[in-house]
């Protein structure tokens, strides 16, 4: 078992019964482990989260039954209900009534006790993958449902990834245990092995299937009971003083409990105890089990969320972040929903408050228009129901109803020029012509077609040449909706007909290139829902015609920049992803693979360089071929901490100074891969882990980059500056004396103090 080898060294009984820690005493730990400052009452009891799972795994059930015990509803709704049974609230458009799936993510909150929760809902199905991307943006952690017969599937697995690069932390809850379902230890031993994540075991179940009668809860030492008789009764909860206590045999068959002893000896010795910090930093994920058909497990769940989930987060935008603490009100969109009330023909932009104390009436700034708009009317959701919010907090997800003003991506601010940055796009991966039924109402079409591309569902093209709509879409199913939806919403029957395009690319270049380059190509050419010019081609070899014949302009995947493409390189080498370019590209070889996502391998190639964002006017799709895989560097001072070094052909001046510094502290004069050879050790050690080394603060050049206070630090001459993606924080002091963790490679350091003086972001004058 892969639970042993991976988890047992160093972790004992005592580590385990850490677990057990009352929820207050918990918390407080949590809390002071943290450096975040101690935000306002009213915005740390915000617990803003998503739902993800694979289709059918119990998503939307499982919401319900939040809202059951948030009080929000008197009776949960079945996804597939019949006769008197009522629906799910979250499911309240009529093809998520009929087919029984969720096909667009949908928003709650509600009160829980103490804790404000905002509560998403995602669909599961591939389909409609993008919508629950950019979900994944306005939220502060996970809730990963899984099938306790089924265990990892495969767009859990995807939906995870996505989580890992935004760092959310993620609290799992393994449903349907009263089915037949697998071995406890082979449903943790999967989720370690494929999501590559600590496990910890937040409740234990006893029995299986027909036999299941509850949970131990190892967090409070209590026994959940199920009560199979009435799905929305909560189970009974009886308090024991550990597993010797005699009530244990008072309720759990003779059978049942030899298994469940032997099991949770065996969990004790063999998975982590609870780390708080670590669910935080999204190396651990708590698991529970229970039916939420039956209710059981869901309040526990909920208390988990409560206890041990992150209060409201920074938000990384540019050109600063945003704190939630900030007075001044800031939000983003992240989804737009047309038509949610058909009668009026809405359009509701989805916002999550990043910082600040929103009142009804108050006037923000769009950022992407620079108009001021005041809100007058904006709304708190409980799926389609919406009621008038006459206040909202930094965590809060409100709608604002507008007519088209609005776009998945814009910020609002009371005045600050702030955008929001990681909201994703979507290239289309599949076409097809859309036309009316009746040919007469073409401009209707126009106009449906138009609100939908405002919602991110899909892309509309128009072509230079010949009659109708192209739509994009990245699930084939999404076709069948917006058909629905259109029928439903606009009463316009269409027809979707096979494309002879299969690909849409954006054109890129100055504005005389690209216009020669679509004069040129008119057969191909369309426009975009934004007014964007697009080339339409169903050959790969149309595209590479275009670098070949046409090297002005460039024609590129629109792609998802903002979640996918990780390659922003942080000062401790760490590579995320981030939307902002910085000011130096660089390379250490090929690191992505297929799909622009990358790979295991690192660290191969030991001649790591950092480049000119432009050169001699070439243009070059990001991540896309082979030759190496683009990184972005803040600046050069955070590209030399990452232990990369002066290109030398197109920065060859600066490489120049570089190797007469380096010929200075060396005392001898050495070529690229002499220096490269010195550097990589010093870069990164044999468990890939950042090689740091202690020096005095005294002895440091302006430049390097310091560990301190928890986070990385850049030194100037006087002063101290707190690095963020977007630009340096504000200073603070810089020692005169005492000892640091420097995190700029050795070498480097050396050569720096012979004299070179790296190029630093502007966020520093």
């Amino acid at each position: 078992m892969h639970i042993a080898t991976m988890n047992c060294q160093g972790r004992n009984n005592a580590h385990f019964h850490q677990c057990r820690l009352p929820f207050a005493q918990t918390q407080i730990m949590a809390a002071g482990m943290t450096n975040r400052p101690k935000l306002p009452p009213e915005i740390a009891r915000r617990r803003t989260f998503a739902i993800i799972s694979h289709p059918d795994a119990g998503k939307t059930t499982l919401t319900e039954k939040f809202l059951l015990y948030g009080g929000a509803i008197q009776m949960a709704g079945q996804v597939r209900a019949k006769g008197e049974a009522r629906r799910t609230r979250s499911d309240f458009m009529q093809m998520e009534k009929d087919r029984g799936i969720s096909v667009s993510a949908s928003a709650m909150s509600f009160d829980f006790g103490d804790y404000r929760f905002n509560l998403v809902d995602t669909p599961g199905h591939s389909d409609f993958s993008e919508d629950t991307y950019r979900t994944l943006t306005a939220v502060d952690a996970a809730v990963m449902v899984i099938d306790g017969a089924k265990g990892v599937e495969s767009q859990t697995q995807k939906l995870f990834e996505v989580c890992r690069l935004r760092d959310l932390p993620i609290l799992t809850f393994c449903n349907k245990m009263d089915r037949e379902s697998r071995d406890t230890f082979d449903i943790i031993d999967e989720i370690q092995e494929n999501l590559a994540i600590d496990v910890t075991p937040a409740s234990w179940p006893i029995g299986v299937g027909r036999e299941f009668i509850g949970c131990y809860d190892i967090l409070r030492d209590k026994l959940e009971l199920m009560d199979r008789a009435d799905r929305n009764k909560v189970a009974a909860s009886i308090s024991i003083k550990g597993l010797d206590d005699p009530k244990l045999k008072e309720h759990v068959p003779p059978a049942l409990l030899s298994k469940f002893l032997e099991e949770i000896e065996m969990a004790k010795e063999l998975l982590p105890a609870l780390d708080p910090q670590a669910l935080l930093d999204g190396t651990m994920t708590p698991i529970w089990f229970g039916s939420a058909m039956n209710s059981f497990g869901v309040k526990e769940l909920m208390d988990g969320i409560a206890t041990y989930g992150p209060e409201p987060q920074v938000q990384k935008a540019t050109p600063r972040n945003v704190a939630p603490e900030e007075t001044a009100v800031t939000g983003f969109v992240f989804k737009v929903q047309a038509n949610m009330d058909p009668k009026h023909r809405d359009r509701v932009a989805f916002v999550r408050l990043a910082s600040g104390h929103f009142e009804r009436g108050m006037k923000l700034t769009h950022v992407r228009s620079k108009k001021v708009m005041a809100v007058s009317n904006p709304v708190l959701f409980l799926a389609a129901d919406r009621e008038l919010a006459e206040e909202a907090w930094a965590g809060d997800i409100i709608g604002i109803p507008n007519h088209g003003q609005l776009r998945i991506g814009d910020t609002l601010t009371e005045g600050e020029a702030i955008r929001v940055s990681n909201i994703p796009s979507f290239a289309p991966e599949l076409l097809q012509t859309c036309r009316a039924g009746d040919p007469m109402k073409a401009k209707h079409l126009e106009k449906a077609l138009m609100q939908f591309a405002e919602e991110g569902a899909a892309k509309v093209f128009k072509p230079t040449f010949g009659s109708g709509f192209i739509v994009g879409v990245v699930g084939a199913l999404q076709f069948e909706v917006l058909a629905s939806r259109i029928e439903l919403e606009y009463g316009l029957p269409v027809r979707f007909e096979s494309s002879q395009f299969t690909s849409a690319r954006w054109v890129l270049g100055a504005k005389v290139a690209v216009e020669k380059f679509s004069e040129a190509n008119k057969a191909h050419i369309a426009t975009d829902n934004d007014g964007d010019v697009v080339f339409l081609t169903r050959l790969q070899w149309d595209i590479d015609r275009v670098a070949r014949d046409y090297p002005d302009v460039a024609v590129i995947d629109e792609g998802n920049d903002g979640l996918t493409l990780q390659n922003r390189v942080l000062p401790t080498g760490k590579i995320v992803a981030d939307a902002g370019r910085g000011t130096l590209t660089g390379n250490r070889g090929i690191l992505h693979r297929e799909g622009r996502v990358l790979g295991t391998a690192r660290w191969t190639h030991k001649a790591w360089i950092c480049c000119v964002l432009d050169w001699q006017d070439r243009t070059r799709a990001v991540m896309t071929g082979r030759n190496w895989t683009e990184l972005f560097f803040l600046d050069e001072a955070v590209a030399f901490s990452a232990g990369h070094r002066p290109c030398g052909y197109c920065r060859r001046a600066d490489y120049a100074r570089f190797v007469q510094a380096w010929s200075k502290a060396y005392r001898e004069r050495q070529k690229a891969p002499q220096m490269d050879a010195i550097l990589h050790p010093a870069r990164v050690g044999r468990d890939r882990v950042q090689v740091t080394h202690e020096a005095d603060f005294a002895s440091l050049p302006r430049g390097a980059f310091v560990h301190h206070e928890g986070q990385p630090h850049l030194m100037t001459d006087h002063r101290l500056y707190p690095y963020t993606t977007a630009g340096y924080g504000a200073p603070c002091p810089r020692p005169r004396c005492g000892k640091t963790t420097v995190l700029t490679p050795a070498p480097i350091i050396k050569v720096m103090q012979a004299g070179y003086t790296p190029q630093l972001h502007p966020s520093t004058v």
